[in-house]
């Protein structure tokens, strides 16, 4: 983007989930959290005013005012940017409100993939998430948070929000990272198994028949956990 004195200047956002920066990601979800109405147009160019850093100089986050070139500032400098620069940019951003990616964690201690969780951590946090997109009380949330940090954790409005969108992308992540577990989960799914039951046969499935293995099984780490029963999975269905 240039000024109108001939400078440059590179602007530079993240263009999905996974390029984001814990910082980003934070101010993305203070944004989308806002109890402020705004119609999606100025909601993407206030997330791309935000997260390049820079402000439009005498001009509303509103982007049907911009008809012309507009003066931003970035930093102490400024330059004339055009709207047609801008709209691409918002575009770019369009992902926040409508993909699902591995966002940063929302937690500085918990791994973005969950690296170091063991998985009865995994499975009771995810009891606790599938609690709340049932009821939408956040008191779910504030439990999970604490599953997976092993304390109590300060959960405002938008850790919840980050912590709902962080979730969503680790399904997906290990969804395409373990296939063969979650066909099995879609089967549970279908003759409408209850998470203790699925949880049971998950179990049952690693520990050949020993019972005495489940706490084992529950404080193994999670990705250990996942490859075997994917392992075990995928070799039934080439049987």
């Amino acid at each position: 983007m240039s000024s109108d004195m001939g400078k440059e200047v590179n602007i530079t956002y993240p263009v999905c989930w996974e390029k984001m920066s814990s910082e980003d990601f934070e101010t993305v979800c203070r944004i989308i959290s806002s109890e402020q109405k705004r119609s999606e147009p100025e909601l993407l160019f206030l997330l791309l005013c935000s997260l390049a850093k820079m402000r439009p100089d005498n001009v509303s986050y509103d982007p049907d005012a911009l008809k012309d070139n507009v003066v931003f500032k970035i930093g102490s400098k400024c330059y004339v940017i055009s709207p047609k620069v801008i709209q691409a940019g918002c575009s770019d951003l369009g992902f926040i409100l409508h993909s699902i990616g591995l966002s940063p964690s929302p937690f500085r201690m918990v791994d973005r993939k969950l690296y170091g969780i063991t998985f009865g951590q995994y499975y009771e946090a995810d009891a606790m998430i599938m609690r709340y997109n049932d009821t939408q009380d956040s008191i779910y949330l504030e439990q999970a948070a604490a599953i997976l940090n092993r304390h109590k954790v300060n959960m405002p409005v938008w850790r919840q929000k980050a912590l709902i969108i962080w979730w969503n992308g680790i399904k997906k992540y290990l969804l395409e990272k373990y296939p063969y577990i979650f066909q099995e989960g879609d089967s549970y799914e279908a003759v409408e198994k209850s998470p203790a039951d699925i949880l049971q046969e998950l179990r049952s499935a690693m520990n050949s028949d020993r019972p005495q293995d489940n706490d084992k099984i529950l404080n193994t780490e999670l990705h250990s956990v996942l490859y075997s029963l994917n392992n075990i999975y995928r070799k039934n269905a080439h049987k």
